[in-house]
């Protein structure tokens, strides 16, 4: 019933292995890391067991505080929106859980059955969620599935039947020659396949950016009306030794030029696009999505790109705020409009850079809360910084903050960024030199850059954070890319 990750510190063994018995005989599952087989990877084995587990229980106390490994799976932990269960055994409670409710274990003693009952209810109601969760993204890919077929079948009807009109016009005397034919095959079916696609401008009437550009020149794409910056083609060094396993080691990458969204796409632009194509998120379809409300982190009904909140709050998203509750399908639908994609993994990490080699920010290496939007003191969550107020409890609205060398505004804070790669701990040991894609093909997509809701743990130009395709949450956004050669 249930897979219980139990957090601690080893000089805490003896209490945890009293409480791992505890939880079997209540007929849990439970993973603490002495069961790790010798010889495995232990960070890979740990976040595995993270990633899968229904509850998450961290044992408090100052050995925990110190422990580098606690402190690294209880970020994950709230990263994974995973329900937190701390158990007080010494000490006081760390600033990042102290409005967590907590059980007072401090005598040694274990907790009373209403804990083990309320932990069961969780884990109830969680298992439930994911099953409804896996019934809606088998319903929406056979939905799109089914849409892909039905438009192919419009095409060739449609090609058919211009076939059997052509067929006859040729057979009548009083057409003149050059009338008979209107379009070739080719044209035909271009001119079919086109009518699937809302765009408001055919694509070779398009503007597209100057052939020649450098550093420092931008370009407002038509579309949307969102100014994008040159990024020259070269060389930068990717990753960091300092982060966490999968942001090393360090590569060197070449890439060709781009241009990139200076700012994170709008709820106004975002409007432009849904209007104009009729477009409707994955958060609206299934109802509901993932935000923070009445202090814990729900699948909200009504909550979606409109309604961060869901329809009852009194949270609003203004038009110069970043467009959120975005899937990486959303995000990716959208850009395809825009003429644009999303950003590769590379290409986002270079642009957040802005040519600075080796830095943890967008500024430099020292951490400066004035840069960007982050968890601080105003911030809703029970992990954050005290002692900065960065003006905005959620999104802040786009260029708030002050730009990169790039001309970018928040590649850090603000929002996750979806990016075009797939997924791989791995992938830096084995990524290629020149223009790398990332993995062939995975579970979960590359989110880059950070949120309103994270602190400077996660806030660093290298960091790698992942989830699936169909997950909407109100801390995930975009940013598009072309390539300077299209």
């Amino acid at each position: 019933m249930g897979h219980i990750f139990i957090s601690y510190s080893h000089k805490d063994k003896k209490y945890v292995e009293k409480l791992e018995k505890k939880l079997i005989d209540e007929g849990f599952d439970v993973w603490i890391d002495h069961r790790i087989d010798y010889g495995t990877q232990w960070p890979k084995e740990i976040q595995k067991a993270l990633d899968s587990c229904d509850a998450f229980i961290v044992v408090v106390s100052e050995n925990a505080y110190k422990s580098k490994w606690v402190q690294s799976e209880v970020a994950r932990a709230d990263r994974k929106k995973k329900p937190f269960f701390p158990l007080l055994l010494q000490g006081e409670p760390w600033l990042m859980i102290e409005a967590v409710q907590y059980v007072d274990v401090k005598k040694g003693s274990l907790p009373t059955e209403r804990f083990y009952k309320r932990l069961e209810g969780i884990v109830i109601k969680r298992k439930s969620k994911i099953s409804e969760q896996n019934a809606i993204e088998q319903k929406s890919k056979k939905t799109k599935i089914l849409r892909s077929i039905i438009e192919i079948m419009i095409i060739i009807a449609i090609i058919l039947l211009i076939s059997l009109v052509q067929q006859g016009i040729t057979k009548r005397s009083d057409i003149t020659p050059q009338t008979q034919v209107l379009y070739s095959t080719q044209e035909l079916t271009e001119k079919v396949a086109s009518t699937l696609v809302s765009s408001p401008v055919p694509a070779k009437d398009i503007p597209v950016p100057p052939a020649s550009a450098e550093l420092g020149d931008t370009w407002m794409r038509p579309m949307d009306g969102l100014v994008m910056s040159y990024i020259p083609a070269g060389e930068f060094q990717m990753g960091s030794e300092d982060g966490q396993d999968n942001e090393r080691p360090v590569h060197t990458v070449y890439l060709d030029a781009y241009w990139i969204d200076q700012t994170e796409v709008s709820n106004a632009q975002f409007s432009i696009f849904v209007e104009e194509v009729g477009y409707q998120t994955e958060a609206e379809e299934n109802g509901k999505s993932w935000t923070y409300l009445d202090g814990e982190w729900q699948d909200v009904e009504g909550a979606n790109w409109l309604h961060p909140q869901g329809p009852n709050s009194d949270i609003v998203e203004l038009s110069n705020h970043p467009v959120t509750h975005m899937s990486w399908n959303d995000a990716q639908e959208y850009c395809k409009w825009a003429e644009s994609r999303l950003p590769t993994e590379a290409e986002w990490e270079k642009a957040a850079r802005g040519g600075l080699e080796g830095k943890t920010y967008p500024w430099g290496d020292e951490f400066d809360g004035s840069n960007l939007n982050f968890c601080n003191v105003n911030c809703p969550f029970h992990w954050r910084d005290s002692n900065y107020y960065d003006g905005y409890v959620y999104t802040s609205p786009v260029a708030s903050f002050s730009q990169n060398d790039y001309g970018l505004y928040d590649m850090i804070g603000n929002l996750w960024e979806w990016t075009l790669d797939w997924y791989d701990e791995n992938y830096y040991e084995i990524s290629p030199t020149s223009n790398p894609m990332g993995a062939d093909t995975g579970d979960y997509k590359v989110l880059r850059g950070g949120a309103w809701s994270d602190t400077d743990y996660n806030l660093h130009v290298a960091n790698r954070y992942e989830d699936a395709p169909l997950v909407t949450d109100s801390y995930y956004g975009f940013r598009c890319v072309r390539s300077a050669t299209e």
